[in-house]
């Protein structure tokens, strides 16, 4: 699962993965159509929808776990937001805040997320 990966790292850690993998995810606010259900809209920045997000998430996941017998999820959380670049006391509280929720607690709420769903299953969460 990554998240952000229409350019730049993202895309070229998407490549790579699918050169070799057919199990693979994508978080981000400009879905790759090309990945059918695996492409999934996620605003990081609207916290309030990540339960969502991770509800079409859990659904691909069960599908792909059960056919190809799977035990280990890798999350690569590449989405973040580098604008404004400005120095922290230079930042108005409001970009503060978008930059804080994508960058930081984003990341968290996902990953509650999954540990939820895994402490009832046998599989493995690995975070990059």
């Amino acid at each position: 699962i990554v998240t952000g990966c229409n350019r730049g790292l993202g895309k070229g850690i998407k490549d790579a993965v699918l050169s070799k993998e057919k199990s693979f995810i994508s978080l981000d606010r400009n879905p790759d159509d090309s990945l059918g259900e695996r492409a999934i809209y996620a605003d990081l920045s609207d916290l309030d929808k990540l339960p969502g997000v991770f509800e079409s998430v859990k659904k691909v996941l069960v599908s792909e776990f059960s056919s190809q017998g799977k035990k280990k999820i890798y999350i690569i959380h590449n989405a973040g937001l580098l604008q404004p670049m400005k120095k922290q006391s230079q930042l108005k509280s409001l970009e503060f805040l978008d930059l804080f929720k994508v960058n930081v607690l984003a990341i968290m709420e996902l990953n509650r997320l999954f540990l939820q769903f895994l402490i009832n299953e046998d599989l493995k969460l690995s975070n990059i």
